[in-house]
């Protein structure tokens, strides 16, 4: 698997996942000491609204300490032997899909167009490729029995859902490339800055 993905795996791995047996704790630094103190503070606040001793009841109730914990969220790796988690495979075509994305990505129809959404023409590709992967799995007697209207507003109910979870991640990130772009010179003194590319702003992002 790409080495992208093995890291991926780990940074968005959940809770359960990191506390099971296919991840296990490698030797830390300061910082990874702190960032895992962080980020247990954050699951206590979530379950236990900040209560120490009732969190840890939580844990013990699992059969864990704090300690034991505290090493799943700091320096960690998955486990060789261990298979990648079911979701990585949507991960991996999603990623295409918006690596796609651009000035000749292919855009949703005109009776799909409502009102706008926020990066729309960045995941228009990749509710194109949602509908394909769904009518490959579903039986074409069925499927027919869905008018393109229909199908038209399915296709737009996933563009407002995934405009609404990833805009603020989007925007933080278009926001650091924008600033990170050198501005075109105008008459008069005046600086106009580049317009924006889906493909190049992504293609850039660390992989």
């Amino acid at each position: 698997m790409d080495a992208f993905y093995e890291r991926l795996i780990v940074r968005a791995a959940t809770i359960d996942e990191l506390l099971s047996a296919d991840f296990e704790p490698l030797p830390g630094q300061k910082g990874d000491a702190d960032l895992a103190g962080r980020r247990l503070a954050a699951w206590c606040r979530s379950c236990a609204s900040g209560d120490w001793s009732l969190f840890e009841r939580r844990l013990m109730r699992d059969g864990l300490t704090l300690a034991q914990a505290l090493t799943r969220f700091a320096s960690i790796r998955r486990k060789p032997s261990a298979a990648p988690p079911p979701w990585i495979a949507d991960a991996i075509w999603i990623d295409a899909a918006l690596q796609s994305a651009g000035e000749d990505a292919k855009q949703p129809a005109a009776h799909d167009r409502a009102e706008p959404c926020a990066f729309e023409h960045l995941l228009a590709p990749v509710v194109l490729e949602a509908e394909a992967r769904l009518c490959s799995n579903v039986d074409a007697r069925a499927l027919n029995n869905l008018t393109e209207s229909a199908r038209a507003s399915l296709r737009r109910s996933l563009l407002d859902e995934l405009s609404t979870l990833t805009a603020p991640a989007l925007y933080e990130r278009f926001d650091q490339a924008r600033k990170a772009q050198p501005c075109r010179p105008l008459r008069h003194g005046r600086r106009r800055p580049p317009r924006p590319r889906h493909r190049s702003t992504i293609s850039s992002w660390p992989k």
